[in-house]
């Protein structure tokens, strides 16, 4: 059986873009969801949780 995977389309500053996500085990960005990401050694799904979290004052320099 393969895998059920939703594809979206969209459009973000005139780039086109193309979305994955396995209906099954959907992504998501709370930090419970983070914490698994992490000990299931998905480095890849923490990295873009933690992306999503992040703040416009997160991103600014560090002085």
């Amino acid at each position: 059986m393969g895998a059920q995977v939703e594809k979206i389309r969209g459009y973000a500053d005139g780039l086109a873009l193309e979305l994955w996500e396995d209906r099954r085990r959907p992504f998501s960005w709370r930090r419970r969801e983070i914490d698994a990401y992490a000990e299931r050694g998905r480095w890849d799904l923490a990295f873009n949780a933690l992306v999503l979290n992040a703040t416009d004052e997160d991103m600014l320099p560090l002085s």
